[in-house]
């Protein structure tokens, strides 16, 4: 049985950390992919910040060059028809005119066909040109010069046109939002490709930084896009926040299961030990009741007695067969504790003068002892809502206790306020040692003594007490020291406002005393 329990808390020990390890190194990875992740789209948006930033200087360029366009006083812009294809043909020159400085430019989707030009050919004309045939060569990477004034134009434009680290910044943090980081905070430095600044480190407190970025619309004069994050840690563990959270409860439900099923197999190996040795003490117990009985009986059997002699026999025979039906309405009392809860026959009760009847009758057992009972104060009343048969039962436990474990002086005394009434019972015997203190309410556990058992007892008495005590809604506690003796604490809730109590008389209830 030792070696079963041992290796059952074992494996569930082991299963335990095998489930903690696992969702160690699951914690691990998915922070480690969540950090990943974040980097990644991190740097995926700023790349997007940086396109956006760049599609925002063409179309100023691009608006810019519509409007040289239509500078009559630096370009002139005239039309005919191509004789060969027969369709018109836009022709772009400078003004004054310079010699092969021109360019002759035709659209399929304009259909008519102009030998001037007209105000709305010119309008189409302008806003065509710098937005399809301009925007591609930019695109494609060149700065064509349909006239000398237009290329320098274009080409100072681009070296001017510039983002400013809070437009920039707003771009940024539409691109975060959109990969769900609108949370993510960031620092950002916009500066000129090669600049002394580019090699600066960052702010304080944003030490990831992500790859630079440049962009721009002229490859000599771009700008470069910096961008540091706070510590992953923090930001990861704030993404992760619901997902950790999920986990430690589940490793708290699982060590606590762990925890919870080695404590039960711990209690069941301690509770078998107690029945083991509850088993010994009952067994000798009941074999001395049995053994008196048979010996009687065989005497009956096998001698012939006097009138007198067979009636001292069958008085013994009677009175162990009553002390044996004890033992076994004790032990039955104790399985019926641990299988359902105590049945009650709840009625008011007088319990003070219970207490004070049980106490009348232990006097004559205390007497012969050599131990004196000082009872319950006259004049004191107390109602209880209760089953006076389980509550003279508990009360009669604890006077059963006194007498074999304290010392000559004994007492029971009263306490009473608005709403409870509690019965001190003390004694001034050898106490109990701290380290039992907790347990002596425990099923079949006894104070140890050694191989040596002075007095008898079942470890069946204070649990039983502390179980009715509890039926009620009340309590059973106990302060001692040793050498300084015991006080038991019995506290019940008094009844409420009722008709007065029904008069018990505990000289015919059946209120058995519970050993311990």
């Amino acid at each position: 049985m030792k070696r079963r329990i041992w290796l059952a808390t074992g494996l569930v020990l082991l299963a335990a950390l095998g489930v903690v390890a696992f969702q160690a190194y699951w914690t691990q990875q998915t922070y480690q992919q969540a950090s990943q992740r974040l980097r990644q789209d991190s740097q995926a948006a700023l790349v997007a910040a940086t396109e956006q930033a760049l599609a925002r200087q063409q179309n100023q360029l691009l608006a810019r060059y519509a409007g040289w366009l239509g500078d009559s006083t630096h370009i002139r812009i005239s039309c005919h028809i191509n004789a060969r294809y027969y369709r018109t043909e836009f022709t772009v020159a400078g003004v004054p005119a310079r010699p092969g400085e021109r360019s002759g430019i035709s659209f399929d989707d304009f259909t008519p066909r102009l030998a001037h030009i007209t105000p709305a050919a010119r309008a189409w004309f302008i806003r065509r040109f710098a937005y399809t045939t301009v925007r591609r060569e930019l695109n494609q990477g060149f700065v064509v010069f349909h006239t000398q004034w237009l290329g320098a134009q274009l080409a100072a434009a681009q070296r001017s046109i510039r983002t400013s680290p809070a437009e920039f910044g707003q771009l940024l943090a539409t691109e975060l939002r959109r990969r769900g980081l609108a949370e993510l905070p960031f620092r950002v430095r916009l500066t000129e490709a090669g600049a002394p600044d580019s090699l600066q480190p960052g702010p304080a407190g944003f030490p990831l930084a992500l790859a630079p970025v440049r962009f721009g619309q002229y490859d000599r004069s771009k700008q470069v896009a910096r961008v540091w994050l706070p510590a992953a840690p923090g930001v990861v563990l704030r993404q992760l926040q619901g997902v950790l959270l999920a986990s430690g409860l589940l490793l708290a439900l699982v060590l606590g299961g762990a925890g919870y099923a080695v404590g039960t197999m711990r209690r069941q190996k301690r509770l078998a030990a107690l029945k083991a040795d509850f088993t010994h003490n009952m067994t000798h117990e009941l074999k001395t009741p049995v053994a008196a009985i048979q010996l009687a009986a065989d005497s009956l059997r096998q001698y012939e007695l006097d009138a007198a002699t067979t009636a001292e026999y069958a008085a013994l025979i009677g009175a162990e067969a009553g002390r044996l039906g004890t033992l076994i309405d004790r032990i039955l009392r104790g399985v019926a504790l641990e299988q359902a809860t105590l049945p009650l026959v709840r009625q008011p009760v007088a319990w003070l003068a219970l207490a004070s009847e049980l106490a009348a009758r232990h006097q004559p057992h205390f007497a012969r002892a050599g131990h004196q009972l000082r009872g319950v104060p006259a004049g004191q009343a107390a109602t209880v809502l209760g089953d006076a048969t389980h509550l003279g039962s508990a009360l009669a436990t604890l006077l059963d206790n006194a007498l074999k474990y304290g010392g000559p002086h004994v007492t029971l005394g009263a306490e009473i306020d608005a709403t409870t009434v509690a019965l001190h019972l003390h004694d001034d015997g050898p106490g109990i040692a701290p380290e039992y203190q907790a347990r002596v309410f425990e099923q079949f556990f006894r104070v140890p003594t050694g191989n040596v058992h002075t007095v008898k007892g079942y470890g069946l008495g204070l649990h039983y007490a502390r179980q009715v005590a509890a039926a009620h809604g009340g309590a059973l506690t106990l302060r001692s020291q040793p050498g300084r003796g015991t006080t038991f604490t019995l506290v019940l809730p008094l009844a409420p406002a009722a008709p007065s109590p029904h008069p018990i008389s505990l000289l015919h209830a059946d209120c058995p005393v519970a050993s311990t």
